[in-house]
């Protein structure tokens, strides 16, 4: 199970199921869903990788 807030690189996962938000039919749901759950860890994985840039 992924980390829904991680805070570091290492607590990053992604896995398949992660792909569904996107086929969410409804657009609020949908946004809803990336906030809470996809997101968060793509800032994460940002902000790192601005840090080794």
């Amino acid at each position: 199970m992924a980390v829904t807030k991680p805070t570091t690189v290492s607590e990053i996962v992604f896995e398949q199921r992660d792909s569904e938000i996107f086929q969410i039919p409804d657009t609020r749901t949908r946004l809803d869903t990336l906030q809470k759950y996809f997101f968060p860890r793509l800032e994460v994985l940002l902000r790192h990788t601005l840090d080794v840039i």
